[in-house]
């Protein structure tokens, strides 16, 4: 089982917030954890803004981003490329979506065709809405 994580599910899993217990399962679990090259700028952004908005400290930031760049090449990555193009532009013209929400969705929805069992996972509600309208398996 593949269990594709966007950028607002990974953070949960450096960052103690609702949810984070679920995130952490499934880490810990035996999926596959894969998600968009993208994945890289959105969770240190994240981490960083809330560190700028003092949601963390100077240290709780360092210790996230050491985790997160540990972790980091254990998931699969799913290139933004080529083969992403034609995903990227029905999506784009289906759904109201930002740009790397929708590289993120185009990439789950290219991890899905290889006939895996994938779930999606993400806690935006407008990209959940969007996933599910694709006919992916939503979590949590």
């Amino acid at each position: 089982m593949i269990a594709y994580l966007d950028s607002s599910a990974l953070v949960k899993a450096y960052v103690e917030e609702q949810e984070s217990d679920k995130v952490d399962a499934v880490l810990n679990s035996e999926a596959l954890v894969a998600s968009s090259c993208v994945a890289y700028a959105g969770v240190v952004a994240a981490l960083h803004r809330r560190a700028r908005k003092g949601d963390i400290g100077a240290a709780n930031l360092a210790q996230a981003l050491a985790e997160f760049h540990e972790d980091w090449p254990q998931f699969l990555p799913v290139e933004v490329g080529q083969a992403l193009t034609p995903h990227v532009d029905r999506i784009a013209a289906s759904y109201d979506l930002r740009g790397f929400d929708v590289i993120h969705l185009a990439s789950a929805v290219l991890l899905a065709q290889t006939g895996r069992d994938l779930e999606f996972w993400s806690f935006d509600r407008r990209l959940v809405d969007a996933a599910a309208a694709t006919g992916l398996v939503i979590r949590p």
